[in-house]
């Protein structure tokens, strides 16, 4: 599962016969999320490391500027 300024993805892997409680899980993880408040916060200071160290890498900063020219929604959108 991941997500965006433009919508929210998820990708499932499963057989036939697992498809609908594998659907019903999905549903319920999205309906009812429930974070641990601190694995929550391992996360997030996680991911600001991560979004720290893109500041000087060349690859990422031409990547956001695309995103950014290429967005479907306006900067000063809520």
């Amino acid at each position: 599962m991941s997500g965006s300024v433009d919508g929210l993805f998820l990708r499932i892997n499963t057989d036939k016969d697992n498809l609908k409680a594998t659907l019903e899980l999905a549903n319920d993880m999205l309906r009812n999320p429930k974070f641990d408040a601190t694995e929550f916060e391992k996360m997030k200071l996680d991911l600001k490391s991560e979004l720290e160290s893109y500041k000087n890498e060349p690859q990422s900063l031409a990547q956001e500027a695309v995103q950014q020219i290429t967005s479907l929604y306006p900067k000063t959108h809520p």
